[in-house]
């Protein structure tokens, strides 16, 4: 890529070039008794000069040819690369998931890792200090790791609140969500009748939203209690027990009297 810029150089310039005048060059009065219409006459040659070199420089005859030349500067050239021009890819939510990543960054919403050795090193100071310095406006409480392991098939759940009491883990192991279950499973279902990406999309969202009304419906049913049985909420709500933790951890969220009750 270059920038082609007009210079304006006048034809001619460079090789007549003015030389500076001299004190005999300039007219002026011999003695303080000359008459008047001597220095006029003087005056005027002054200015049949200054219109000749004038003249020199400004003609509205030439011709625009006559008068510019193109210079070709040198300019870096600028490669648009295309990937990060589709609206698919080029956006915030996007750049949260890290994908594969050899240490822990804690920027990330999702990553993968090789192993949890690296992981236990600093994951709870990464935490402590996401409580200290949050990234929102307003403070947060508690800030929380989900671990899954696809090797072993486990998930544990690291806190700031918390320690895990054994070494060899990283955090609570949590059981299995007959929600979350069914939802991934139907997920994967209508992908596999190729299905477009944004229905799955779309039915994931309303799974999503399915598991927000139930956390709101618990929410209005722990409204004025004190202490309630699992069983009950069985019964009364259709809440498996399995699903309990997870619909409490979200009503706490918009009801924090929840997590005084069942957390």
């Amino acid at each position: 890529m270059c920038i082609l810029i007009s210079v304006t150089v006048p034809k001619g310039a460079q090789q007549k070039k003015g030389a500076p005048l001299n004190d005999c060059e300039i007219p002026r009065n011999e003695s303080s008794d000359s008459a008047l219409g001597d220095s006029e006459s003087e005056d005027a040659g002054q200015d049949v000069h200054r219109q000749s070199d004038s003249d020199t420089y400004y003609k509205d005859d030439q011709e625009p040819d006559e008068w510019q030349e193109e210079v070709e500067v040198p300019f870096p050239g600028s490669k648009l690369v295309e990937h990060f021009s589709k609206p698919s890819i080029a956006n915030f939510g996007r750049s949260l998931f890290g994908g594969y990543c050899t240490t822990y960054v804690p920027d990330f919403v999702l990553q993968g890792m090789p192993n949890d050795d690296k992981l236990r090193q600093g994951l709870m100071s990464e935490l402590a200090h996401a409580v200290q310095h949050p990234v929102l406006d307003e403070p947060i409480a508690e800030a929380v790791c989900i671990i899954a392991d696809t090797d072993k098939w486990t998930v544990q759940v690291a806190s700031s609140q918390r320690r895990a009491t054994d070494n060899n883990k990283l955090g609570k192991e949590v059981l299995v969500s007959s929600l979350v279950s069914s939802l991934l499973q139907s997920t994967h279902l209508l992908y596999k009748m190729n299905l477009s990406p944004n229905f799955c999309i779309m039915h994931l969202e309303d799974r999503l939203q399915e598991i927000y009304f139930k956390s709101k419906m618990l929410a209005e049913y722990l409204k004025g209690q004190t202490r309630v049985h699992v069983k009950e909420l069985g019964m009364v709500l259709g809440i498996e027990s399995s699903d309990l933790p997870l619909l409490a951890a979200v009503a706490s969220t918009h009801s924090p009297y929840v997590a005084q009750i069942l957390l």
